[in-house]
């Protein structure tokens, strides 16, 4: 028996249902945090081993210009920006965890203000950096070249630079010239130029990044200075 059909039914919208992810994704980008997280951990415990150990090797593993290049790389080469804040704070985190627990658990190192610091920073400050990164590589304006400018800057913050064109340009006591350390200054140099010239992918933005890490970084060690006072690091 034929059925009528009525014209004024209101037909039911079909929604999609939500494209599964895939099994192998979610195991890649998880194994991946684990190896960021792994390679942290080793990381730190080189880093604290190296602390102990005499000469320049000791001064270069410490520095902040490897953490930030680290960070920054990270952010630059991420699938997506929540793999981009997952892995630098995995990796960072790490970092923290394996530096600290070798200064307790083998040098018997009192831990206490700096690691609660430098952990909370690793959670937070970390991936907004490496999210910062990430957008500005994407993006490729100009508003990135002030990104990779703060973030190349921030590699040139301690005055060990400074300090290299003090004595360059004045006569400077034996002292003075004792406390110089060249290897750490040209890490800091390099790591710097690493980012504004190999991170963003035009040259339009790279000369404009560089032009502006150069303002920048003169002013960045009185700044980090200031703020390191304020937060006790």
């Amino acid at each position: 028996m034929d059925t009528a059909v009525d014209e004024g039914a209101i037909e039911e919208p079909v929604v999609a249902s939500p494209t599964p992810i895939p099994r192998t994704s979610v195991l890649w980008h998880t194994s991946a945090v684990v190896l960021f997280a792994a390679g942290g951990i080793a990381a730190g415990v080189l880093s604290k081993a190296a602390d102990e150990s005499p000469g320049w090797l000791g001064d270069l593993t410490s520095q902040l210009a490897i953490w930030v290049l680290a960070i920054a790389l990270i952010g630059a080469f991420a699938p997506t920006l929540p793999a981009a804040a997952v892995r630098a704070a995995a990796a960072l985190a790490g970092m923290c965890l394996g530096y600290y627990a070798y200064a307790s658990s083998v040098l018997h190192f009192p831990v206490g203000r700096d690691a609660l610091i430098w952990s909370v920073l690793a959670v937070t400050v970390t991936p907004a950096i490496a999210v910062l990164v990430c957008l500005a590589r994407r993006a490729d304006r100009a508003w990135g070249a002030v990104v990779f400018a703060v973030v190349a800057a921030i590699c040139v913050s301690d005055d060990a630079l400074t300090r290299i064109f003090l004595a360059i340009s004045d006569q400077q006591s034996a002292d003075f010239l004792a406390t110089l350390r060249p290897v750490r200054a040209a890490v800091n140099v390099v790591s710097a130029l690493v980012i504004v010239l190999l991170l963003p992918r035009s040259w339009r933005i790279r000369w404009m990044a560089l032009a502006l890490a150069v303002v920048l970084g003169a002013c960045a060690p009185q700044i980090v200075d200031a703020v390191r006072s304020a937060v006790g690091v």
